[in-house]
Protein backbone atom coordinates (compact mmCIF):
# COMPACT_ATOMS: atom_id res chain seq x y z
CA UNK A 1 0.00 0.00 0.00
CA UNK A 2 1.54 3.29 -0.91
CA UNK A 3 0.77 6.21 2.04
CA UNK A 4 1.06 9.72 0.79
CA UNK A 5 1.15 12.73 3.71
CA UNK A 6 0.53 15.99 3.15
CA UNK A 7 0.70 19.54 5.50
CA UNK A 8 2.94 21.41 8.11
CA UNK A 9 5.75 20.23 10.41
CA UNK A 10 4.11 17.29 12.07
CA UNK A 11 4.70 15.10 9.09
CA UNK A 12 7.37 16.92 7.63
CA UNK A 13 10.37 14.27 8.72
CA UNK A 14 10.64 11.41 6.03
CA UNK A 15 14.44 10.27 6.75
CA UNK A 16 14.71 9.58 10.66
CA UNK A 17 14.59 6.32 11.73
CA UNK A 18 12.06 6.86 14.31
CA UNK A 19 9.74 9.27 12.81
CA UNK A 20 6.20 8.39 12.92
CA UNK A 21 5.70 8.38 9.16
CA UNK A 22 8.63 5.79 8.67
CA UNK A 23 7.61 3.71 11.76
CA UNK A 24 3.84 3.38 10.67
CA UNK A 25 4.80 2.50 7.05
CA UNK A 26 7.34 -0.05 8.22
CA UNK A 27 4.65 -1.72 10.08
CA UNK A 28 2.17 -1.32 7.46
CA UNK A 29 4.59 -2.82 4.82
CA UNK A 30 4.01 0.22 3.35
CA UNK A 31 5.87 2.97 1.02
CA UNK A 32 5.72 6.64 1.47
CA UNK A 33 5.04 8.38 -1.77
CA UNK A 34 4.97 12.24 -0.05
CA UNK A 35 5.24 14.12 2.66
CA UNK A 36 4.85 17.44 4.56
CA UNK A 37 6.78 20.70 4.76
CA UNK A 38 7.57 22.90 7.37
CA UNK A 39 5.17 25.60 7.58
CA UNK A 40 3.56 23.65 5.08
CA UNK A 41 0.05 25.74 3.84
CA UNK A 42 -3.25 24.69 2.73
CA UNK A 43 -2.00 25.58 -1.20
CA UNK A 44 1.03 23.08 -0.78
CA UNK A 45 -1.04 20.40 0.01
CA UNK A 46 -3.29 20.96 -2.96
CA UNK A 47 -0.61 21.45 -4.98
CA UNK A 48 1.51 18.47 -4.30
CA UNK A 49 -1.83 16.30 -3.55
CA UNK A 50 -2.62 17.10 -7.30
CA UNK A 51 1.16 15.89 -8.13
CA UNK A 52 0.87 12.65 -7.03
CA UNK A 53 0.05 10.06 -9.16
CA UNK A 54 -3.17 8.06 -8.43
CA UNK A 55 -1.25 4.75 -8.92
CA UNK A 56 1.17 5.67 -6.19
CA UNK A 57 -1.68 6.50 -3.77
CA UNK A 58 -4.02 4.44 -1.89
CA UNK A 59 -4.07 6.43 1.14
CA UNK A 60 -3.66 10.52 1.90
CA UNK A 61 -2.97 11.67 5.47
CA UNK A 62 -3.57 15.30 5.55
CA UNK A 63 -2.52 17.59 8.24
CA UNK A 64 -4.97 20.49 7.15
CA UNK A 65 -3.25 23.71 7.69
CA UNK A 66 -3.44 27.13 8.77
CA UNK A 67 -4.50 30.60 7.02
CA UNK A 68 -1.49 32.42 8.00
CA UNK A 69 0.57 29.38 6.03
CA UNK A 70 1.48 30.95 2.76
CA UNK A 71 2.09 29.11 -0.30
CA UNK A 72 5.96 30.07 -1.78
CA UNK A 73 6.75 28.93 -4.98
CA UNK A 74 10.20 26.94 -6.31
CA UNK A 75 11.37 26.26 -2.87
CA UNK A 76 10.78 23.17 -0.53
CA UNK A 77 9.10 24.91 2.28
CA UNK A 78 6.07 27.44 3.22
CA UNK A 79 6.21 30.13 6.02
CA UNK A 80 3.96 31.53 8.45
CA UNK A 81 3.25 35.25 7.55
CA UNK A 82 1.67 36.42 10.63
CA UNK A 83 4.62 35.65 12.31
CA UNK A 84 7.66 36.88 9.76
CA UNK A 85 6.47 40.63 10.75
CA UNK A 86 8.69 43.30 8.85
CA UNK A 87 10.82 45.81 10.75
CA UNK A 88 13.23 42.78 11.04
CA UNK A 89 11.12 40.27 12.48
CA UNK A 90 11.78 37.86 9.72
CA UNK A 91 15.13 37.22 10.43
CA UNK A 92 13.85 34.70 13.57
CA UNK A 93 15.31 31.76 11.66
CA UNK A 94 18.44 32.62 11.73
CA UNK A 95 18.25 35.02 15.35
CA UNK A 96 15.97 32.40 17.32
CA UNK A 97 18.25 29.98 19.80
CA UNK A 98 15.82 27.34 18.73
CA UNK A 99 17.07 27.68 15.08
CA UNK A 100 20.04 29.15 15.68
CA UNK A 101 21.72 26.22 13.00
CA UNK A 102 19.87 28.31 10.47
CA UNK A 103 22.64 31.36 11.13
CA UNK A 104 26.13 29.02 12.08
CA UNK A 105 25.73 26.43 9.66
CA UNK A 106 24.39 27.90 6.25
CA UNK A 107 26.42 26.44 4.16
CA UNK A 108 26.03 23.19 5.54
CA UNK A 109 22.52 23.23 5.28
CA UNK A 110 22.46 24.65 1.97
CA UNK A 111 23.62 21.22 0.78
CA UNK A 112 20.65 19.38 2.53
CA UNK A 113 17.99 18.08 -0.06
CA UNK A 114 15.51 18.84 2.58
CA UNK A 115 16.44 22.76 2.13
CA UNK A 116 18.10 22.86 -0.66
CA UNK A 117 15.39 24.60 -3.17
CA UNK A 118 14.95 26.70 0.10
CA UNK A 119 18.85 27.74 -0.13
CA UNK A 120 19.50 27.92 -3.69
CA UNK A 121 16.95 30.56 -3.95
CA UNK A 122 17.47 32.84 -1.78
CA UNK A 123 21.38 32.54 -1.16
CA UNK A 124 21.52 34.45 1.87
CA UNK A 125 19.25 35.51 4.78
CA UNK A 126 19.21 38.90 3.88
CA UNK A 127 17.69 38.21 0.24
CA UNK A 128 15.08 36.10 1.80
CA UNK A 129 14.00 39.31 4.24
CA UNK A 130 14.20 41.81 1.54
CA UNK A 131 11.69 39.40 -0.67
CA UNK A 132 9.33 39.05 2.57
CA UNK A 133 9.37 42.67 3.78
CA UNK A 134 8.34 43.27 0.34
CA UNK A 135 5.36 41.17 -0.05
CA UNK A 136 4.11 42.16 3.28
CA UNK A 137 4.46 45.67 2.37
CA UNK A 138 2.53 45.26 -0.88
CA UNK A 139 0.73 42.13 -1.35
CA UNK A 140 -0.06 40.56 2.32
CA UNK A 141 -3.52 40.75 3.73
CA UNK A 142 -5.23 38.68 6.08
CA UNK A 143 -8.71 38.48 3.86
CA UNK A 144 -7.09 37.56 0.82
CA UNK A 145 -4.98 34.90 3.20
CA UNK A 146 -8.43 33.05 4.82
CA UNK A 147 -9.99 33.34 0.91
CA UNK A 148 -6.62 31.49 -0.57
CA UNK A 149 -7.28 29.08 2.39
CA UNK A 150 -10.85 28.45 2.14
CA UNK A 151 -10.78 27.85 -1.85
CA UNK A 152 -7.89 25.48 -1.21
CA UNK A 153 -9.56 23.40 1.57
CA UNK A 154 -12.73 23.11 -1.25
CA UNK A 155 -10.63 22.30 -4.24
CA UNK A 156 -9.04 19.39 -1.66
CA UNK A 157 -12.02 17.95 -0.20
CA UNK A 158 -13.62 17.68 -4.27
CA UNK A 159 -10.53 16.37 -5.42
CA UNK A 160 -10.15 13.47 -2.64
CA UNK A 161 -14.27 13.25 -3.47
CA UNK A 162 -13.62 13.10 -7.44
CA UNK A 163 -10.19 10.57 -7.22
CA UNK A 164 -12.57 8.55 -4.23
CA UNK A 165 -9.23 8.31 -2.83
CA UNK A 166 -8.79 6.88 0.77
CA UNK A 167 -7.97 9.96 3.01
CA UNK A 168 -7.63 10.69 6.78
CA UNK A 169 -8.32 14.43 7.35
CA UNK A 170 -6.25 15.52 10.42
CA UNK A 171 -7.83 18.78 12.58
CA UNK A 172 -6.92 21.02 14.90
CA UNK A 173 -9.47 21.79 16.89
CA UNK A 174 -6.99 24.03 19.15
CA UNK A 175 -6.43 25.87 16.09
CA UNK A 176 -9.37 25.90 13.89
CA UNK A 177 -9.52 27.93 10.90
CA UNK A 178 -11.73 25.67 9.27
CA UNK A 179 -14.84 27.67 8.87
CA UNK A 180 -17.95 26.57 10.24
CA UNK A 181 -20.13 26.40 7.02
CA UNK A 182 -17.52 24.28 5.45
CA UNK A 183 -18.06 20.33 5.92
CA UNK A 184 -15.73 17.56 4.23
CA UNK A 185 -17.45 15.10 1.73
CA UNK A 186 -14.87 13.05 1.41
CA UNK A 187 -12.85 10.42 3.85
CA UNK A 188 -12.34 10.01 7.56
CA UNK A 189 -12.25 13.29 9.94
CA UNK A 190 -9.61 12.80 13.16
CA UNK A 191 -8.68 14.96 16.09
CA UNK A 192 -6.62 13.11 18.30
CA UNK A 193 -3.62 13.19 15.68
CA UNK A 194 -2.89 16.90 16.61
CA UNK A 195 -3.74 16.50 19.82
CA UNK A 196 -1.03 13.87 20.69
CA UNK A 197 1.54 16.59 18.39
CA UNK A 198 0.55 19.29 20.58
CA UNK A 199 1.31 17.30 23.55
CA UNK A 200 4.68 16.12 22.73
CA UNK A 201 5.63 19.17 20.70
CA UNK A 202 9.24 20.53 21.24
CA UNK A 203 9.55 22.50 18.63
CA UNK A 204 12.59 22.01 17.85
CA UNK A 205 13.82 21.00 13.93
CA UNK A 206 16.30 18.59 15.44
CA UNK A 207 13.75 16.08 16.47
CA UNK A 208 11.48 14.33 13.45
CA UNK A 209 8.38 16.26 12.99
CA UNK A 210 9.02 18.36 16.05
CA UNK A 211 8.01 16.28 18.52
CA UNK A 212 9.40 13.54 20.67
CA UNK A 213 10.72 10.50 19.90
CA UNK A 214 7.69 9.01 22.49
CA UNK A 215 5.46 11.44 21.00
CA UNK A 216 6.06 10.21 17.43
CA UNK A 217 5.39 6.29 18.44
CA UNK A 218 2.30 7.70 19.77
CA UNK A 219 0.93 9.30 16.64
CA UNK A 220 2.22 6.10 14.40
CA UNK A 221 0.28 3.83 16.94
CA UNK A 222 -2.82 6.06 16.82
CA UNK A 223 -2.92 6.06 12.98
CA UNK A 224 -2.29 2.81 12.59
CA UNK A 225 -5.68 2.06 15.11
CA UNK A 226 -7.52 4.76 12.66
CA UNK A 227 -6.30 2.83 9.60
CA UNK A 228 -7.19 -0.24 11.06
CA UNK A 229 -10.64 0.38 12.34
CA UNK A 230 -11.54 2.85 9.11
CA UNK A 231 -10.53 0.98 6.28
CA UNK A 232 -9.11 -2.30 6.72
CA UNK A 233 -11.25 -4.08 9.54
CA UNK A 234 -14.75 -4.08 8.05
CA UNK A 235 -15.50 -6.57 4.79
CA UNK A 236 -16.72 -3.47 3.27
CA UNK A 237 -13.71 -1.72 3.93
CA UNK A 238 -11.18 -4.72 2.87
CA UNK A 239 -12.94 -4.80 -0.23
CA UNK A 240 -12.73 -1.30 -0.89
CA UNK A 241 -8.88 -1.28 -0.27
CA UNK A 242 -8.05 -4.46 -1.76
CA UNK A 243 -10.09 -3.48 -4.87
CA UNK A 244 -8.34 -0.01 -4.58
CA UNK A 245 -4.59 -1.99 -4.13
CA UNK A 246 -4.99 -4.06 -7.57
CA UNK A 247 -3.40 -2.61 -10.46
CA UNK A 248 -2.38 -5.32 -13.54
CA UNK A 249 -2.71 -8.16 -11.01
CA UNK A 250 -4.31 -9.27 -7.99
CA UNK A 251 -2.81 -7.91 -5.14
CA UNK A 252 -2.95 -9.93 -1.59
CA UNK A 253 -3.78 -7.07 1.09
CA UNK A 254 -1.42 -7.98 4.11
CA UNK A 255 -2.71 -6.90 7.75
CA UNK A 256 0.56 -6.59 10.32
CA UNK A 257 0.50 -7.13 13.97
CA UNK A 258 0.36 -3.70 15.57
CA UNK A 259 2.75 -1.36 15.82
CA UNK A 260 4.92 -1.43 19.28
CA UNK A 261 7.80 0.23 20.65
Amino acid sequence: MNIAFYGHSACAAPNHPESWLNLLCNKLNSKMTNYGSLQGSEERILYELKKTRLPKLDLAIIFHSYYSYTFIPHIDRDFNMKGLEKNGRVSYLWDNPVHQQFEEEWQQHSTNPIFSKFYEKYKTPENFKKCIEIYKDYFDHKDLQMNRYYGALIQIDQYITSKKINCIHVVDVEKNHIPNWFFFTSGVIDTEGMKIFRENNTINLKDPNGVTIEGNYKMALHFEEVIRNKFLNSNEARSRVALHLVTNQETEVQFPQPLQK
